[in-house]
């Protein structure tokens, strides 16, 4: 579906809808079965979006918040949460968590406040809900971990440098990047630092906690596997260009889109690459995987795609197996190859702390 203005990150779905904001101000929704237009209503320049089963989330700049019927557009209820910005929301189970100048709890049924902790800091980052907590990235590199039904602050982490991405937990660790050219690991209990990996460039992307392994892009445009226990390199892949955002779960699959046309497929166990697709044009948003589809926004022209997801290897890759079969030799594959940054240098190791 061809666009008359660019997309604002992030797509959002309810599962049969898909839900984006454009910079002219309009809310789209389109079926996903057919790829028409469901309704469109016009919304403040800057908002985004988040979607249940049954609503659409949008927020304001200004703080205000709206739910409206997934499948109408009709509005459900009006609210201020008391808290400014773009960040989009985040749908929560039955809340809806605000962030901005401060963070704010609203009720998804209704819209009424839980709680509030508005203005300075500023987060930089949505915010996280893990085992009933709340972790929310500030300002001046600070990682706050709150009570997630009062919003009580249980503790305050200072990671050294801005934390630009939403935090990875799996219950008891978290686990996020800085633009301080570090990776790093933190008890949920009690906020304190388990590990941190010094790395070549920052990470400004979500991690993927699959298993026992912690996986993320740097912008050196490496993909990283750690261990989530001691922050030891598991394996590292190089990637075309630096990461349009963080890798997302495909079964036992990690998929990550590049900032050009590339969206590559590891296993994530090992880190052996599945396959790559190219689109037909410059990636905007990150992918929206739904099912064995991927919903991509896309630049020249400004459009929505929706394109099936297949990361079977390249023909002249098997051909090469097949070939090493017969000759009774062991092929190579591209989990052998040398670790080479996208400049072809050889990398530089990571290095981890305790």
């Amino acid at each position: 579906m061809e666009l008359e203005a660019p997309i604002r990150s992030p797509l959002a779905t309810d599962g049969s809808r898909i839900f984006f904001v454009t910079r002219d101000g309009l809310l789209h929704a389109l079926e996903r079965a057919t790829g028409r237009s469901a309704w469109v209503q016009a919304v403040p320049e800057g908002s985004t979006v988040a979607a249940s089963a049954a609503l659409v989330v949008v927020r304001h700049p200004d703080g205000h918040v709206v739910a409206r019927d997934a499948a109408s557009g009709m509005p459900r209820w009006k609210a201020r949460s008391g808290v400014s910005g773009n960040l989009a929301p985040v749908i929560d189970g039955d809340q809806v968590l605000v962030a901005g100048l401060g963070i704010s709890a609203l009720r998804l049924a209704d819209g009424r406040l839980i709680w509030g902790a508005p203005g300075t800091p500023a987060l930089t980052a949505p915010p996280v809900s893990s085992a009933g907590r709340v972790l929310v990235a500030e300002a001046g590199g600070v990682l706050r971990c709150r009570e997630r039904s009062t919003g009580m602050p249980l503790w305050s982490f200072d990671a050294g440098a801005e934390v630009l991405a939403a935090p990875a937990s799996d219950g008891r660790s978290v686990f996020f990047g800085t633009a301080g050219r570090s990776f790093l690991s933190v008890d949920l209990e009690k906020g304190r630092r388990r590990w941190r990996r010094r790395l070549g460039a920052d990470v400004h992307d979500p991690a993927l906690v699959v298993d026992d392994l912690v996986i993320f892009a740097s912008l050196e445009a490496v993909l990283y596997a750690l261990n989530k226990g001691n922050g030891h390199l598991t394996w590292r892949r190089p990637l075309p260009s630096r990461p349009l955002g963080g890798p997302v779960p495909l079964e036992t699959t990690a998929l990550i889109a590049t900032r050009d046309t590339d969206i590559l497929g590891f296993v994530a166990a090992d880190g052996r690459r599945l396959g790559r697709t190219q689109t037909s044009a410059e990636l905007v948003t990150p992918p929206l995987v739904l099912e064995d589809q991927l919903v991509l926004g896309q630049r020249n022209p400004w459009s929505l795609t929706v394109m099936g997801l297949d990361l079977t290897p390249r023909i002249p890759g098997r051909r090469r197996q097949e070939g090493a079969e017969r000759r009774g030799r062991p092929a190579s594959t591209p989990a052998d190859e040398p670790e080479r940054s996208a400049s072809g240098k050889p990398e530089r190791p990571a290095s981890p702390e305790p």
